[in-house]
């Protein structure tokens, strides 16, 4: 569990981050923490779920993974917020 903890305190660093750097204008850098912060938040949750965080990490499986879980929780909205903030 010191994974998920550490991957959950990551992203609220990345989050206040990127609040700290939007009131200043630098949206790039907003942008970039921003989707660390949600990056961490899906690693967390798939490493709760007793997935390898090597495995969480990949886009090739762990990416795969988080979107059939929002699928069969029926979270389709999420899912393709998720998927249109990738784009």
């Amino acid at each position: 569990m010191d994974e998920v903890r550490d991957l959950i305190r990551l992203s609220w660093e990345n989050y206040e981050k990127a609040l700290e750097l939007l009131s200043r204008g630098d949206y790039y850098d907003v942008a970039e923490k921003a989707w660390n912060s949600i990056e961490n938040m899906r690693k967390a949750l798939l490493v709760a779920l007793k997935i390898p965080l090597e495995k969480a990490k990949t886009v090739s499986q762990g990416l795969v993974l988080f979107s059939d879980i929002l699928r069969r929780l029926g979270k389709k909205e999420l899912l393709k917020m998720y998927d249109q903030l990738m784009l």
